[in-house]
């Protein structure tokens, strides 16, 4: 392919189509493999192509790299009973420098029950140490607020 001005893409409707609709497509196998994945190498792996059975992920660092090469055989076997990469062949990773890892926020929000609450108020009462103390009846008093 030769090169264009940038232009030349950005005036053309149809190629930006093209380029927008192939991103929506490595997006979508992006979360598929990221649901087979620990969340760990979840955050540092992307799809950057899948063409023809062939899936190329790009990791941040050749560390991550490492470690997702040994799920590969179970992650091609996983991969290939899902309907979108049933003529999956290969996985191949690449490491890129410039990919920045996925941060997600935090999902779970940890309760304090009040049960462990007056447990805490309890502890707290016995202890002889005011900020020990103080420090126990604020962690219990969080029990409320949830």
């Amino acid at each position: 392919m030769s090169q264009q001005p940038i232009q030349t893409w950005l005036t053309d409707t149809r190629r930006l189509q093209n380029i927008i609709s192939k991103a929506h497509y490595l997006n979508e196998l992006s979360i598929v493999v990221r649901n087979h994945l620990a969340e760990d190498l979840a955050n540092h792996c992307e799809v950057a192509n899948y063409e023809v059975g062939k899936l190329k992920l790009m990791v941040t660092s050749s560390v991550w790299a490492s470690r997702l090469r040994f799920y590969i055989p179970s992650l091609l076997k996983t991969l290939q009973k899902t309907s979108i990469f049933s003529q999956l062949q290969s996985i191949e990773l690449s490491v890129s420098a410039s990919y920045q890892p996925l941060v997600k926020p935090p999902t779970k929000t940890l309760a304090l029950s009040l049960t462990s609450a007056d447990l805490i108020t309890m502890a707290a009462q016995s202890v002889t140490d005011a900020n020990l103390q103080q420090a126990l009846l604020r962690l219990a008093q969080k029990a409320n607020k949830i």
